[in-house]
């Protein structure tokens, strides 16, 4: 019974650090987004860089940089 608890609380701390690394990475991705946006005089939207980063998250994903061998 002591394992399976460790085994959950293990899989809770994964699940916790991925959803806190696609934050932080929607975080910084926002703040490009802002900074573009200031630089060109543009309003800044949290759909803009929610897109933007789909987008980047998408391409990351059909351009995959590795060989099959």
């Amino acid at each position: 019974m002591k394992r399976r608890k460790d085994n959950k609380t293990a899989w809770l701390i994964v699940a916790a650090v991925y959803v806190a690394v696609i934050l932080l990475s929607i975080g910084v991705t926002a703040a490009l987004v802002k900074i573009v946006c200031w630089a060109f005089g543009l309003t800044f939207m949290w759909r803009y860089a929610i897109g933007v980063w789909a987008l980047i998250c998408l391409l990351g994903n059909i351009f995959k940089n590795g060989s099959k061998s």
